[in-house]
């Protein structure tokens, strides 16, 4: 694994915009829609909605817009339409009962309407203990964080995930995911051929071929099972 780290902080600038994209383009294999039914009763009842090319470019306009309540009226009917299904969800799959809402990939947790909410909870839980001794505290800033991303609406969802820079980051990357596949497809054949070539060449200089190479700036967290990544970062 240094090895692979090593060889990809000093490849020329072409060949790790290369590895970005080969990252990029295995991303989606490790959304939870990809492995949350290998855990079976051991985790928490799960369940989707679908969305579309049209919906993360919302995503990504919304973040960057100043007044999040101006958006456009096309814009702002995508908001309204996924607030009503995630309402939807909650009321039918879950009786009403709150719930945590996350995309595929990562959730909303660093949105600024979710940190206020963690400092409001952590004041609340920490003054209502007897105990303020530093145990105390950690206790009650989990509590909080479990407790801020609880959901009850969906325009609550909606409203973090708006304001949410891991959320429009993610977003982003599924647009340049959909690009890079279509890429993929027309150019098969092609790439096969250049990656063959490749790797004759460079085992040729008696290095190891790497089939996965890690960018010292990657997020790696992830859940394993029988030696297999089924989930990446949340």
């Amino acid at each position: 694994m240094v090895r692979c780290l090593a060889s990809t902080i000093f490849r020329p600038r072409a060949a790790v915009t290369s590895v970005i994209d080969s990252l990029l383009f295995r991303t989606p294999n490790l959304n939870s829609e990809h492995w949350v039914k290998l855990l079976g009763p051991t985790t928490f009842r799960t369940e989707f909605l679908p969305l579309t090319k049209e919906d993360a470019r919302v995503f990504e306009a919304a973040y960057h817009a100043e007044d999040k309540a101006a958006l456009p009226a096309e814009a702002q009917a995508v908001v309204t339409r996924l607030a009503a299904a995630i309402d939807d969800v909650i009321e039918t799959k879950f009786g009403g009962s709150p719930v945590f809402v996350k995309t595929s990939s990562r959730s909303a947790k660093d949105a600024a309407v979710a940190q206020r909410r963690l400092r409001t909870l952590y004041r609340q839980y920490i003054g209502e203990s007897p105990d303020k001794s530093v145990n105390a505290r950690i206790i009650a800033l989990l509590k909080a964080g479990t407790e801020m991303l609880c959901v009850r609406r969906g325009v609550d969802a909606m409203e973090a995930f708006l304001h949410s820079e891991r959320i429009m980051q993610d977003m982003k990357l599924a647009l340049m995911q959909v690009g890079l596949k279509a890429g993929a497809e027309t150019g098969q054949r092609s790439c096969k051929r250049v990656k063959r070539r490749r790797r004759k060449e460079t085992m040729g200089r008696g290095e190891r071929a790497a089939d996965a190479m890690i960018l010292p700036d990657a997020e790696t967290r992830g859940s394993w099972r029988n030696t297999k990544l089924l989930s990446q970062v949340v």
